[in-house]
């Protein structure tokens, strides 16, 4: 989880945020998932939240709250908030691990949630192969303040009962857009 969060933020955004030069308005609007909303200060949600882990000075908490148990119809299995300074920084949002029997690469979960971020948000993105063998895929969408990752991660061959099937998940990271002018 740590090594997922970490490559994304500061490895994918950086190369990616210099091929788009149009910013997505209605991602900075949405600013956030449903209810949960950058930039909101943990006391709103405190009684929804689970400590997991420290990690480069935010802290990441499972969210137990009813208001986000699926992303469009997909299922989740999983909905992390990470905060810094007591203020909602990160959203990490993953789908329930799913025997996959799409033909072709990628499931048909993430090719249905990619679609469905695309008429929501207007606007068709370009899937991003990573170079480390794994054979995840992004989708990326930026607003000026806001950026939202959505990731198939290949779970691998699982046996079933003698059958092996592919099984995948779908991941999606909605934060704050880094300040890269600033490193610059």
């Amino acid at each position: 989880m740590k090594k997922f969060i970490f490559y994304f933020l500061f490895v994918t955004i950086p190369l990616v945020s210099f091929s788009q030069s149009e910013h997505n308005s209605i991602l900075d609007k949405k600013n956030g998932f449903k209810d949960l909303k950058i930039g909101a200060n943990y006391s709103k949600w405190s009684s929804d939240l689970k400590f997991t882990n420290t990690n480069n000075g935010i802290k990441y908490y499972d969210f137990t709250g009813n208001c986000c148990k699926k992303l469009f119809s997909s299922d989740l299995g999983e909905v992390r908030l990470g905060f810094e300074n007591n203020i909602l920084d990160v959203i990490f949002l993953v789908t329930l691990t799913k025997k996959d029997y799409s033909k072709g690469w990628v499931s048909s979960e993430y090719k249905y949630l990619k679609g469905s971020f695309e008429e929501v948000f207007e606007e068709k993105v370009s899937d991003i192969s990573s170079d480390d063998n794994s054979g995840n895929i992004n989708s990326v969408w930026l607003g000026n303040n806001i950026q939202l990752i959505l990731t198939f991660e290949y779970m691998g061959l699982k046996d079933f009962g003698g059958k092996y099937i592919k099984t995948s998940r779908c991941n999606v990271l909605i934060s704050k857009r880094p300040n890269l002018k600033a490193g610059f």
